[in-house]
């Protein structure tokens, strides 16, 4: 059974607190599917959730640190007995973090990876293995236009979302055949928090905020 992804019964998304992820969830939510809101901070993901049922959906909010593998196999497994096999999952978690090359320090690079690019690994391969399983389901993971155009002082934030993009299809190559469709969303620029809550190593801190 091949699932269409645009009317799905039961849809993940992470980092669905706020921005991007919200926003996904709350269309996905209108569309007629449960939405699993999941987010790091469980409060946002709470006011997602009341959003979502305000309005006669269905959700429910979970805590989700995506840079564990741990919580990944918890959570999907959790997923499975609550409500069945995902019909999509939204990879959208993500931070930035840049600054002059020559100042980022490793732990930089770790932090940032962590999260934009090992986050989505996690998360295609415990829901994509449930969704070979069965047959069906959709992974859609939220890049970048950072992946195809270079920016100074912002080489991490690009690398991660040029990781996602080429991650997304060598996946769509190995998993299509099996059932399981798999997408890219690049955006632009967007008005959301993840630039407030950015950082910039080696900026003054007074004069990124004021930017």
């Amino acid at each position: 059974m091949r699932v269409n992804p645009s009317e799905p019964r039961l849809v993940v998304v992470t980092g669905a607190g706020s921005g991007i992820g919200r926003a996904t969830a709350i269309r996905f939510a209108k569309r007629g599917a449960h939405v699993v809101v999941s987010d790091m901070d469980l409060d946002s993901a709470h006011a997602t959730t009341a959003m979502i049922q305000a309005d006669g959906n269905t959700a429910s909010a979970v805590q989700l640190d995506v840079t564990d593998p741990d919580q990944w196999q918890t959570f999907a497994r959790d997923v499975l007995a609550d409500h069945g096999v995902a019909d999509v999952l939204v990879n959208n978690a993500g931070i930035a973090l840049g600054g002059p090359f020559l100042k980022l320090t490793p732990a930089d690079w770790d932090r940032l990876l962590s999260v934009n690019l090992m986050g989505v690994v996690h998360g295609c391969r415990v829901f994509g293995e449930q969704m070979v399983e069965r047959g069906s389901g959709h992974i859609v993971n939220i890049a970048s236009a950072a992946a195809f155009t270079p920016t100074a002082v912002m080489a991490p934030y690009s690398v991660s979302k040029a990781g996602v993009k080429m991650l997304t299809e060598c996946l769509r190559l190995e998993l299509g055949p099996k059932g399981v469709g798999v997408s890219a969303i690049c955006p632009g620029f967007i008005n959301t928090n993840i630039g407030v809550h950015g950082t910039m190593v080696g900026v003054d801190p007074e004069i990124a905020d004021a930017s």
